[in-house]
């Protein structure tokens, strides 16, 4: 989630030394980020060096998907697989990359981590809202340099299920789920002060906008 693509991922998608990401629209632009080869000598060594104990926030997005195929509207949850915070949930998301739109960013995630696409998904055109993922060592705060500091831009997208494709888990995403608004405030119970601040009061933003009309409506 929080990663650079490795020289084999990014490898195996190039085309013509560049790699192409869609925005999660119906009609959205492809844009293309330069590969190592174009991008300098050193451009690897600055891409594969670590996230922990940054000199400076790092830019990160993340993705509140919804559903309402049910009586409840749904949103989508990944379970992390690596640090920070192996193994507990949270929306889709990830590193920004140099040179990627924030939306694009996004869709790049979800796409990695969750196998959903433009096929799928209508994003709301702008973030809903920004957060902070700031991390102490093994815990939430404490003492000392951060270990990692992400500035995380939250964005939105519906979801239209149906035989295109599901949600399954990929990349470095150990299990996906759709909770409800009342199922996810219960897992913060476990979760902890992160989860609620990074997952329930973004859905909840989420919410708000939608019934006040800002998100626009599902399309039919």
């Amino acid at each position: 989630m929080w990663r650079p693509l490795c020289p084999a991922t990014l490898g195996s998608r190039c085309r013509g030394g560049r790699v192409p990401v869609r925005l999660g629209c119906r009609a959205g632009p492809m844009i293309e980020v330069p590969t190592a080869e174009r991008a300098g000598p050193f451009a690897w060594r600055r891409l594969l060096a670590s996230h922990a104990y940054p000199s400076t926030p790092r830019a990160a997005v993340a993705a509140v998907v919804c559903r309402t195929d049910g009586p409840e509207r749904r949103y989508l949850l990944a379970q992390r697989g690596k640090a920070p915070r192996a193994g507990s949930w949270s929306l889709p998301g990830g590193s920004l990359e140099l040179g990627e739109a924030v939306l694009v960013g996004a869709a790049r995630e979800v796409e990695e981590e969750c196998g959903l696409t433009a096929a799928t998904l209508r994003w709301h055109p702008t973030p809903i809202t920004a957060t902070d993922a700031i991390f102490f060592g093994e815990t939430e705060a404490g003492d000392g340099d951060p270990e990692f500091h992400y500035l995380i831009a939250q964005c939105f997208a519906w979801h239209a299920p149906g035989p295109l494709e599901e949600a399954v888990a990929g990349d470095d995403a150990l299990d996906v789920q759709w909770l409800s608004v009342p199922e996810l405030a219960r897992r913060g119970s476990v979760e902890g002060l992160w989860y609620g601040r990074n997952v329930i009061e973004v859905v909840r933003i989420a919410e708000s906008l939608i019934e006040c009309g800002i998100i626009a409506p599902e399309p039919s």
